[in-house]
């Protein structure tokens, strides 16, 4: 790595994307909890599962990037830094660990919103008299908000750890 990069501005570099990366998809998943989901609660399974579809799909094309990029600059910092190791793995540990929680918790009423958004009307009509989707989606809120905490934390401890530095 000295050859292509000198070291400062490889720290400085992983520092920059430890703590943004992480912050920016805190706030991310802290604004589809708080501004977009809830606001579908009301609404049909016809308009609001194909939404949430939507978001789903998008969020699928940035969380994990950003994730993995906040996982790597932050267990990139813990080698770099010994004095600093515990706080930037933990920095690490707390953006990695979304990625199973997304998949062993929150993938299940993923996936069943995706499989009504695709229903047909009947079967659309049946769930608009259960409520399931509104459950699904209340659901799929509170297991956010641990992957926006999660996230909110990999980003404070490696921003306040940065920080303290200086």
């Amino acid at each position: 790595m000295e050859g292509i990069i000198d070291q400062k501005t490889a720290l400085q570099t992983a520092q920059f994307a430890s703590a943004t990366s992480a912050l920016f998809l805190a706030g991310y998943s802290f604004s589809f909890s708080q501004s977009s989901v809830p606001q579908l609660y009301e609404v049909k399974p016809q308009v609001s599962t194909p939404i949430f579809k939507n978001i789903y799909y998008n969020g699928a094309k940035v969380v994990p990037l950003f994730s993995i990029i906040a996982t790597i600059s932050s267990s990139y910092l813990a080698y770099l830094e010994p004095e600093n190791r515990r706080a930037y793995l933990t920095a690490a540990i707390t953006a990695f660990a979304t990625q199973p929680w997304t998949v062993l918790v929150m993938m299940g009423p993923i996936q069943r919103l995706i499989k009504i958004s695709e229903a047909d009307e009947k079967t659309k009509g049946r769930i608009e008299m259960s409520l399931e989707h509104r459950q699904l989606m209340i659901k799929w809120v509170r297991q956010n908000w641990v992957r926006a905490g999660l996230l909110a934390v990999s980003g404070a401890v490696s921003l306040w750890t940065t920080l303290a530095r200086f």
